[in-house]
């Protein structure tokens, strides 16, 4: 089973743990959110990325997209997973980057309410980038 606890470049930040085994997060507390494959690997390349990415340059992290997705869908048809992933890189429309981002965020909150979900969810901050507000470099 392939752990990764993700301290974001904090020692002293209790981050989620990625059970990716299972596609979940198991949180500091022990509350485990499940989450679907393109969700955890959105997540997962957002615990990559602390600084940040911006939507608009989500083209440019498809290749790692592509890569973490491999290991985290179902589907064994090549051509479908690449369809998935161009499809949230796709620069001309957004949509299905902000609807994963929106499920990730309404799967925290279910379980763990919004108080708490606020420091684990992916974020839109001024400058345009979307980050995991506890992995933030600023």
């Amino acid at each position: 089973m392939a752990h990764i606890l993700s301290t974001c470049g904090h020692s002293s930040v209790s981050m989620p743990r990625l059970d990716l085994d299972k596609r979940r997060v198991i949180m500091p507390d022990g509350i485990v959110i499940q989450l679907q494959p393109m969700e955890c690997s959105l997540y997962r390349l957002f615990l990559n990325h602390p600084e940040g990415i911006k939507a608009i340059n989500m083209a440019s992290h498809r290749e790692e997209l592509a890569i973490i997705y491999t290991k985290e869908t179902r589907y064994e048809n090549q051509e479908l997973q690449r369809v998935v992933v161009e499809t949230i890189c796709d620069n001309r429309t957004k949509t299905a980057f902000y609807v994963y981002v929106s499920r990730i965020k309404k799967r925290f909150v279910a379980a763990i309410g919004v108080r708490k979900a606020n420091k684990y969810i992916i974020h839109r901050n001024n400058a345009g980038l979307y980050r995991i507000s506890e992995c933030s470099t600023q």
